[in-house]
């Protein structure tokens, strides 16, 4: 079951899921039936720098005289830099993540949930509901449902000492993965300038370039659904709560191998996952107008059961994507250097006067995680090739 946090997936590869950032607000704004009070004109916002914090001054429709002020701590001051990496794993690949809080970072790092591509999923499908059943069948029912998915997420998802793991499958495109912290024993997350391993997935889909999707602890998480929704602060309201998590691109499980196997049918599916990285920010337009005529040279040769140009093909998109990251090593690109981390191309600081600010890095030609995967996918088309398997 997905966690109240977690939002529902998208129809759509993604940018840095900006359905995920609209369906998270109205999330908030259902967290309670009613604001604290009713909107006004006179309502006003101010950034406190001292304590890093929005202050809303609300005032009471019905006696304006009367007022209450509200906090909210945004959850983006963090700082995240994830390693991934996958390692194959008796037929299964073993997705796994390092998530390190920077120095710069005021909280410590308490969610995170990554979106992949639908994964096939069998194991907890249920079957469908009978027209008549007795009350005693739908709670057999029911717990014969909760075993499996637990039964699954066990056996798919591993999880460090104090962190909870999550997973919903049941978006048409989407799955999310993810864990939360486990504030009963005590622990608020990753502390700013500390790491934490130990977060893996094991699925049988070779990678492909997603977006992890981290928070920050708040104390005050719940007031935000008592902000308004109109009047005179709810533009900057809902700006706030638009924009409140950091991404970092990661590997993910991503692209389903065909049975029987074909070599063909796995390049195009390379190339429709490759397609859907520009609009998720993880490549650029004229280097997906690069890539596609190799990979389009790569399934004719495939096809053709040619395997000197599939060869060259391969080599060709390889040197692609590795000629914007020079140093990265095209033989192990199920790792990488801790140099080449994964950090956010935008987040939120407090300057050293207080001010929040927002950081952007420069945009990728291909982000050297895009870069890794389709070289990891290449190198296992021509193993397998080379094998006759």
């Amino acid at each position: 079951m997905t966690p109240s946090h977690t939002m529902p997936m998208t129809n759509h590869m993604l940018s840095p899921l900006k359905a995920q950032r609209a369906c998270r607000a109205l999330m908030l704004a259902l967290m309670v039936t009613t604001p604290v009070f009713a909107q006004t004109a006179k309502d006003t916002v101010r950034w406190d720098d001292r304590s890093g914090q929005w202050v809303y001054t609300l005032f009471n429709p019905g006696d304006q005289s009367r007022y209450k002020e509200v906090r909210y701590t945004p959850r983006t001051l963090i700082e995240p830099m994830v390693k991934s990496k996958v390692q194959w794993d008796k037929d299964l690949y073993q997705y796994s993540y390092r998530v390190k809080d920077g120095a710069a970072a005021r909280q410590p790092i308490s969610s995170i949930s990554v979106g992949a591509p639908k994964w096939d999923a069998e194991a907890i499908k249920h079957a469908p509901s009978q027209p008549i059943m007795t009350w005693a069948q739908i709670q057999n029912r029911a717990r014969a449902e909760v075993a499996a998915e637990e039964a699954f997420v066990a056996k798919t998802l591993y999880s460090p000492n104090r962190w909870k793991p999550f997973l919903n499958v049941n978006g048409p495109t989407r799955v999310v993965f993810g864990w939360l912290v486990d504030y009963q024993k005590g622990y608020a997350g990753i502390a700013p300038r500390t790491s934490q391993d130990g977060f893996s997935v094991l699925r049988a889909e070779l990678p492909g370039a997603g977006w992890m999707e981290l928070q920050g602890d708040t104390p005050d998480l719940y007031n935000a659904a008592t902000l308004p929704r109109s009047g005179a602060v709810a533009e900057q309201v809902s700006a706030v709560l638009a924009d409140d998590s950091v991404y970092v691109p990661v590997l993910v499980p991503a692209i389903v191998l065909p049975k029987p196997y074909n070599g063909a049918e796995l390049a195009r599916r390379f190339k429709a996952h490759v397609a859907t990285w520009p609009d998720a920010g993880l490549m650029d337009a004229d280097s997906l107008a690069a890539v596609n005529p190799r990979l389009d040279e790569l399934i004719s040769a495939l096809n053709a059961n040619d395997k000197k140009a599939a060869k060259a093909a391969a080599q060709a998109i390889t040197a692609e994507a590795r000629k914007h990251h020079p140093g990265m090593d095209h033989t192990n690109p199920h790792d990488d250097d801790d140099a080449h981390d994964s950090n956010s191309d935008k987040r939120k600081v407090i300057s050293v006067l207080g001010n929040l600010e927002e950081v952007t890095e420069p945009v990728w030609r291909i982000h050297r995680v895009a870069a890794r995967a389709l070289a990891f996918n290449l190198k296992y088309l021509v193993g397998r090739m080379d094998a006759g398997r």
